[in-house]
């Protein structure tokens, strides 16, 4: 039955097929990412709170408290999450280096 169709309609059946299953698993990542945490006890949706314990700067990440608590049951648990250095102060459109800023 498949004999008589040509080797490279194979290749693109196959690579059809791993582009399908790849895109597939990248919208349910992206799923998981986007909806919010469930407790572990009674499954609601867990409400988060930020707190800064350091502040970033230019040559340093900082760092945030993220606490997860449930308005169900009172579980709660927390992480320590690092935030992005900050961009160098600019003056007058410059950088303090010197160098033109964009």
């Amino acid at each position: 039955m498949w004999a008589h169709l040509p080797e490279w309609f194979f290749h693109v059946l196959v690579l059809a097929a791993l582009l399908i299953v790849g895109c597939s698993l990248g919208l349910l990542w992206l799923l998981c990412r986007l909806l919010p945490p469930k407790c572990p006890r009674c499954g609601a949706a867990l409400l988060f709170r930020d707190r800064l314990v350091e502040r970033a700067t230019s040559l340093h990440g900082g760092l945030r408290l993220r606490t997860y608590t449930c308005p169900q049951c009172d579980y709660a648990r927390s992480e320590r999450l690092r935030t992005p250095r900050t961009k160098p102060p600019t003056q007058l459109g410059r950088d303090v280096s010197g160098q033109r800023g964009l």
